[in-house]
């Protein structure tokens, strides 16, 4: 599910960035003939956010893993604070 939530993410960046570099282009034909084509910037920001994305992605599959060990040491503790209420009484 986050797979197919990063390809979309992906896609959709990589196309912005396309269009942004086609817009770009057009934009330059029309105006002062000294500014150059900044199509690289796009594809630089595209990349920026496929590497935030993927940082993000990162940090939940973590989360995800911590959550299960969580899930399976809680009924662990409760033996073992069973065990110590036992033992007290």
């Amino acid at each position: 599910m986050i797979r197919r939530r990063v390809l979309a993410v992906f896609a959709l960046t990589l196309l912005a960035a396309l269009w942004g570099a086609e817009g770009a282009h057009a934009q330059s034909s029309q105006t002062i003939s000294g500014m150059r084509d900044f199509w690289h910037v796009f594809i630089a920001f595209g990349i920026a956010w496929v590497l935030v994305f993927g940082w993000a992605v990162a940090i939940f599959r973590r989360l995800g893993r911590v959550e299960a060990q969580l899930k399976q040491l809680a009924p662990e503790s409760e033996a073992a604070s069973q065990i110590g209420q036992d033992h007290s009484a």
